[in-house]
């Protein structure tokens, strides 16, 4: 069974067996299984939120890694007035924040296709 199904699967079983329990007299049983189908929500959100911002900051180290690349190549070529103005140019339009990552990119795509012409 693939762990995605498993991780499906467990809350699903866990609130069946909550609301089975929920009607019998097994107190302590219906409390366990409350507490372990809370446990595994809150495991669930964090890691949620911990891939969500992985994913985030790898997609804008790869963005700043291409212009540091760029920039780096371009200057041993001696074109530095190339690199200043891209530079320049990325630093007016920047705007940080995690809701304006495309930004982000569309910026870093525009200074690398400056300095490469």
């Amino acid at each position: 069974m693939e762990l995605t199904m498993l991780v499906l699967l467990i809350p699903i079983a866990l609130f069946a067996a909550w609301v089975v329990l929920e009607y019998s007299s097994r107190v302590r049983m219906r409390r366990v299984v409350g507490g372990l189908l809370g446990l595994f929500a809150m495991l669930a959100f964090f890691i949620a939120n911990a891939l969500l911002r992985f994913d985030a900051n790898s997609y804008c180290n790869l963005a700043a890694y291409r212009l540091l690349d760029t920039s780096v190549k371009q200057l041993e070529r001696g074109r530095t007035e190339a690199v200043l103005r891209a530079w320049k140019y990325a630093n007016s339009r920047i705007d940080t924040g995690y809701e304006r990552l495309s930004n982000f990119q569309g910026i870093v795509d525009q200074a690398v296709s400056e300095m490469e012409k």
